[in-house]
């Protein structure tokens, strides 16, 4: 089978278990799974491979569905029974293992695992992936990414996922996963981080690049820390960078979107923070909770959007969407921060060039175009329209 570029799984295909196919696979193979359920107990070589339904065993391979993630699921439903993980990365794979295509559910219910663990310094590429309805008593019900390792995620979508503890779609500790176009929503961490909670160095940390988080919460009325509807950045020296995501309509008892513990550092560009909720502290840091000494840097932090951040009681001041007693002044200098979202201004006309204001950048688009397309009503269009954005 080594000799094959192809190798298929399912129902009268070469293999009926997808550990199997791997097992024989060398790397540049690419394992192609039919629509079906995988439970890990379906391997025909009769040894069952409990602890995982993938586990790519340090292979440069691609295991991807032939149909997508509707039609090809790992489950971690089996006769009470249950493979620990639906995916398990840990022999130092880099970004050409790629595992596409999947929805990954019911984990973490009857042994403690989860639906994918990456570790000791592994970083597959996992792509077009859905992680749902995981439940876990401990963290990180749908996903665990640690020890130094940088997988990429990619166009994934993590709903429904819970845990008693910390981050019920991802828990991340010392590593620097990549996550791009992917959401989180309707996930519950009871202890904080409802969707994602991070632990990392100063250096090497997460990123989220267009990414959407809605209506995460952390649910514990007991636990006076529950924090951190969407994201809780956890330490000291702990770093997380944002990049154009949209936070609306989380909840958590501080930090209905994002909060950030002494000493964590946190970049966020051109995200939107749109109706979170902070339940307590009188409501302040609906959108984001910054405790004293955490820091907040304003090259780093710029162009976001705040609006409608509170619970509705009262009008939204600015302490009540961003709550942060070491800057406050510099957060509001380099942000746009309403009261509500219906006072956010509406495109200007004139901003030919795309930035969201009509400035000088519209003016040299309209001459550096003039006759094709531009003309004369453009240039009147810029000069009545300018400042608008600012």
């Amino acid at each position: 089978a080594n000799c094959n570029q192809y190798l298929f799984v399912g129902d009268g295909a070469q293999y009926g278990c997808i550990q199997s196919a791997i097992d024989d696979a060398s790397n540049g193979n690419t394992v192609i799974v039919l629509p079906d359920v995988y439970d890990g107990f379906d391997c025909e070589d009769g040894e069952d491979n409990p602890n995982a339904v993938i586990d790519t065993k340090g292979l440069a391979i691609t295991v991807r569905s032939l149909r997508g993630p509707s039609e090809t699921i790992l489950s971690g439903l089996f006769d009470n029974e249950q493979a620990k993980y639906g995916i398990y990365v840990n022999s130092g794979e880099d970004h050409s293992t790629v595992i596409e295509g999947f929805t990954i559910s019911g984990y973490g219910e009857v042994v403690s695992g989860n639906g994918i663990t990456i570790t000791s310094g592994s970083s597959p590429t996992i792509r077009n992936c859905i992680f749902e309805d995981n439940h876990r008593t401990i963290s990180g019900a749908a996903a665990k990414v640690d020890e130094d390792s940088e997988p990429i995620f990619e166009d994934c979508m993590f709903t429904g996922n819970i845990t008693q503890q910390y981050g019920a779609a991802v828990h991340t500790e010392y590593a620097a996963p990549t996550f791009i176009r992917c959401e989180y929503s309707n996930n519950d961490a009871s202890r904080g981080g409802g969707a994602v909670w991070i632990r990392s160095h100063a250096t090497q940390y997460p990123t989220f690049y267009d990414c959407t988080f809605q209506s995460n919460v952390t649910s514990s009325s007991a636990d006076p820390n529950a924090h951190g509807g969407a994201v809780l950045l956890y330490s000291a020296s702990s770093r997380a960078e944002f990049n154009q995501c949209d936070f609306t309509a989380n909840t958590a008892k501080l930090g209905g979107a994002l909060f950030i513990r002494t000493s964590g550092n946190v970049g966020l560009t051109e995200c939107d923070f749109r109706n979170n909720v902070s339940t307590e502290n009188n409501g302040d840091g609906g959108a984001i909770y910054i405790e004293l000494g955490a820091l907040w840097e304003n090259d780093v932090v710029t162009d976001n959007l705040f609006c409608s951040n509170c619970d509705g009681e009262a009008g939204c001041t600015d302490q009540m969407q961003i709550y942060c007693p070491d800057n406050i002044d510099d957060i509001l200098d380099t942000n746009s921060v309403y009261a509500s979202c219906d006072d956010k201004p509406g495109p200007c006309p004139g901003d030919y060039d795309g930035s969201g204001m009509t400035d000088v950048g519209d003016l040299l688009t309209v001459i550096g175009s003039w006759g094709n397309p531009y003309n004369v009503e453009d240039l009147l269009q810029v000069i009545s329209d300018w400042g608008c954005g600012q």
